[in-house]
């Protein structure tokens, strides 16, 4: 099978220290993040979202991986160019949503007017992310021509390109270069040694990550599932109804107990919330072990003390019985009290 080529100024596996950050959300990996930045060898940035995210990295990985024909190569590809084009640079989207929002067209018109990823602009970071995402998708584009298939939208470029099938070994190396490429160029313009991404869903798709990213390391943040489901309402993305969040919250955590079961023990560490508002110098102290840091004074700065823990109680009022029995069997693994 083709081996889509690894541009030589990629840094190699096991150069570039990278940790994630993921939970279920609502969980504290925020704070975590916030935490950790404090570390002066610390390059954390809110959510580099071109990996998880539909689309991206592991999405690309997992497509080809599960079978190919040209047209599917095509879109697969344009999908991945148009994530990396959204990711890298928002302003010009930005604009027109502020504008819009401020003349109330977000609630006439019922539409998300706020640019898809708005305060994840990538070039923040890494300066040279269009240059790296244009290598990728070279590396990926195997040729191609002017043309369009059966199914293509009307006004889409009339232009074929073709890639793959593709060795899975290479295809995993191509994408964990990009990624780690990104990582190391933000990195060298910050200043920093470790780069730490703050991924909610990268617990649902750590072990793909792994193949990836071989070197890659998981902090798991956990908070008492009740009290995620009662943060879940105060977001725009996350459902009001309790019952409704309660299973959300089950279904992530029931997938990441699938995921965990398959990654070696020793990439992942999980880090309860309530633990780190009760002793945050022990807590950040292991987790910087975990990630290779040593302990830094300033890490003393960090203010992981309002968890809000046992919200739940004052929030869920009718629908705790409901709430309880869904959770229950992630209240249990996550050492919570049960009610």
């Amino acid at each position: 099978m083709p081996r889509p080529p690894v541009p030589p100024d990629w840094p190699v596996p096991g150069t570039v220290p990278l940790g994630l950050i993921g939970g279920t959300g609502r969980s504290g990996t925020t704070a975590l993040r916030d935490a950790l930045a404090h570390h002066p060898a610390v390059l954390a940035f809110p959510e580099l979202r071109f990996a998880v995210d539909p689309d991206g990295l592991v999405d690309t990985y997992r497509a080809f991986e599960g079978g190919w024909s040209p047209y599917h190569a095509d879109v697969r590809l344009r999908r991945l160019e148009a994530l990396l084009d959204a990711v890298a640079d928002d302003r010009a989207t930005a604009l027109a949503g502020r504008v819009g929002r401020k003349l109330g067209l977000d609630r006439a018109l019922r539409r998300q007017l706020t640019p898809a990823y708005h305060g994840h602009r990538a070039l923040d970071v890494c300066p040279t992310f269009v240059d790296r995402a244009r290598q990728l998708l070279d590396a990926l584009t195997g040729y191609g021509y002017p043309g369009a298939w059966t199914g293509t939208p009307a006004g889409a470029r009339a232009e074929v390109r073709v890639g793959g099938p593709y060795d899975r070994a290479a295809l995993a190396a191509v994408l964990g270069g990009f990624w780690r490429a990104v990582a190391a160029a933000s990195l060298a313009d910050a200043g920093r040694r470790v780069f730490l991404d703050k991924q909610t869903w990268s617990v649902l798709w750590f072990d793909a990550i792994l193949e990836l990213l071989p070197e890659a390391k998981l902090v798991h943040v956990i908070r008492d599932p009740r009290d995620v489901v009662s943060s879940y309402a105060t977001m725009r993305w996350g459902p009001s109804d309790p019952v409704v969040a309660a299973r959300l919250v089950a279904d992530v955590l029931g997938r990441w107990a699938q995921v965990k079961a398959r990654v070696p023990a020793d990439r992942v560490l999980e880090v309860r919330l309530e633990d780190l508002s009760a002793d945050p110098e022990g807590e950040l102290g292991a987790i910087c072990a975990f990630l290779g840091l040593e302990w830094n004074e300033a890490l003393r700065l960090a203010d992981l003390g309002k968890t809000r823990a046992g919200r739940w109680r004052r929030d869920l009022g009718v629908d705790t019985a409901d709430v309880q029995r869904i959770l229950a069997p992630a209240v249990a693994a996550g050492g919570y009290e049960a009610v």
